[in-house]
C-alpha cells in the first residue's frame, strides 16, 4: 500500500510544480528552466540540441508558438 501512496505523492508534487510554473513564471523563465533541464541530461552541457518543433516547445512551455 505504501508504494501506491508514494507514487501518488510523487505525481502530486510534479503536478503542483507544473501548476506553479504555469501560473507564477513568465515564458522566458519557463524556457530557461526547460533549457537547464535539457542541459542536465545532455552529454555536453554547453550545447543543447532541441529535437522538437517550435509548436511542440510552446506546448511544453504552456504558451503559443508566436510567443
Amino acid at each position: 500500500m505504501f508504494v501506491k501512496e508514494a507514487i501518488f505523492a510523487q505525481h502530486l508534487r510534479r503536478f503542483t510544480g507544473l501548476i506553479n510554473d504555469l501560473s507564477l513564471k513568465d515564458v522566458p523563465a519557463r524556457l530557461a528552466a526547460y533549457l537547464l533541464q535539457l542541459s542536465e541530461t545532455s552529454d555536453n552541457r554547453n550545447i543543447i540540441k532541441l529535437e522538437i518543433t517550435k509548436t511542440q516547445l510552446s506546448a511544453v512551455l504552456g504558451t503559443i508558438p508566436e510567443t
